[in-house]
């Protein structure tokens, strides 16, 4: 049996760390587990381009090394079919649309949540996407056209 994830190569890691950097200074020190995903993901009749997940105790666990003792703190799950075929920029926005759902509040014990999307929550990533407004939309398209042009 094949998975449906395999692991991010350095280039797409690389990338996510740059997104980090640039957008997400409260990230810094936060482990994100980066896979890619193989297989296609609609929900609400869109394409799931990215999905972040919070690790369980028993991921956390199990994620657990010596370069980083407390395991992953969060898996960022993107859609390699489509990620292939974007420009540098959609990449960006991809990876910044998943990271727009961490929530840190490290006052907590288990500092590391994922919030829902909401206007209120993402007035950044629209501010952040204002040179194309619709991306999200267009790139729903993108990967349509892609899935249909492998289907044949």
């Amino acid at each position: 049996m094949t998975s449906r994830y395999e692991e991010a190569t350095n280039d797409v890691i690389d990338k996510v760390n740059e997104v980090i950097r640039s957008k997400f200074p409260q990230l810094n020190g936060v482990s994100i587990e980066v896979v890619m995903d193989l297989k296609k993901r609609k929900s609400g009749g869109s394409y799931v381009l990215v999905k972040l997940d919070k690790s369980s105790a028993i991921l956390r666990h199990i994620s657990a090394d010596n370069i980083n003792p407390e395991g992953v703190d969060y898996i960022l799950y993107i859609d390699k079919t489509v990620w292939i075929e974007l420009s540098e920029r959609d990449r960006e926005r991809v990876i910044a649309h998943g990271l727009y759902h961490t929530d840190c509040d490290f006052e907590k014990e288990i500092p590391y949540n994922v919030r829902k999307p909401t206007v209120q929550t993402f007035y950044e990533e629209i501010a952040d996407n204002q040179d194309d407004d619709r991306w999200a939309e267009r790139l729903d398209l993108v990967a349509e056209s892609i899935y249909d042009r492998d289907a044949e």
